[in-house]
């Protein structure tokens, strides 16, 4: 069997037997080693989360995932692209674009955070958004509204056709771009790249959704008329809300169920960086903030 610990589980998982609910846990098929099954199950069900029910996620959609490399992002993407949808993610180093690379058939576009768009970019797609009066500039500025820089959007407009995206899957945001202001923000200083809420909010298409990880997200009046003006969405993404709801546990065990099926089949292939004993958890833990790409699994003796 496989499953996720409940968040108000009084015992630890790195632990040489654990005890589980029968409702918070799934057969594991034969042809699925414990390791994969480990690797996988948690940020498939985020994914699951966040792209079916929060995002409606529908056949010929415009999918964004944020950080494609990372364990999460490459499920997402997977899943993404298994029901249908046109798929952009990001990237922020060479291994992180190898990689995404690799995904042939799966990733229309890989963007590189690391760059900016400058004036020669030859982008066709350039909206400028004007909100509210020019008695605004100052609020408008500290808000970054039409002064970004970011290859995000001019990337997300030409593949989408000048759309915009149906669905952005984040890793993370930044409450303001690259400004003087982002020093105030101590919790913001991420390990890697991520956007600013006005690129996220300027890629959305009429209708967009936006599934955001940040809890604490807050959104600005002048980025909250965008969001008004195109109908758009946002939806908070945290996976352990299913185990927290005893009324959900059905819908919960079918996720469980049929990520395993999708695993199985091949339809989500884990991405494990690499496996580790149960001697060196402590070690490892320290250090683990800076693997970017893959899963690292305890493994049993």
């Amino acid at each position: 069997s496989c499953g996720l610990i409940p968040l108000d589980y009084g015992q630890s998982g790195c632990a040489e037997y654990v005890r589980l609910s029968e409702y918070d846990v799934t057969k594991k098929p034969q042809n699925v080693s414990f390791v994969d099954a480990a690797g996988c199950i948690g940020d498939a069900v985020k994914a699951y989360t966040g792209l079916h029910y929060l995002g409606r996620l529908t056949s010929g959609d415009t999918v964004l995932v944020m950080d494609g490399a990372s364990s999460f992002g490459a499920t997402a993407i997977q899943l993404a692209q298994h029901w249908g949808a046109k798929v952009i993610t990001t990237a922020s180093s060479d291994d992180e674009i190898l990689y995404l690379e690799g995904l042939k058939g799966q990733v229309a576009r890989v963007i590189d955070l690391r760059k900016t768009d400058n004036a020669g970019s030859g982008s066709d797609f350039r909206p400028g958004y004007v909100i509210g009066s020019s008695n605004n500039d100052n609020n408008n500025a500290n808000n970054n509204v039409g002064g970004n820089t970011s290859m995000l959007l001019p990337a997300c407009m030409q593949e989408s056709g000048g759309l915009g995206i149906d669905l952005v899957l984040d890793s993370g945001v930044m409450q303001f771009a690259e400004t003087s202001h982002r020093i105030l923000l101590r919790e913001d200083a991420y390990e890697h790249l991520v956007p600013s809420k006005h690129d996220i909010v300027s890629c959305l298409a009429v209708g967009g959704r936006w599934i955001t990880s940040k809890s604490d997200l807050q959104l600005d009046p002048p980025h909250s008329q965008m969001m008004f003006m195109k109908c758009a969405s946002i939806g908070f993404l945290f996976e352990q809300a299913w185990i927290l709801s005893s009324t959900q546990q059905g819908r919960y065990l079918h996720i469980l169920m049929d990520i395993m099926e999708k695993v199985s089949s091949g339809v989500i292939r884990p991405h494990v960086h690499h496996t580790v004993p149960f001697e060196a958890v402590p070690d490892v833990l320290q250090n683990l903030t800076g693997k970017r790409l893959g899963k690292v699994v305890m493994k049993m003796k």
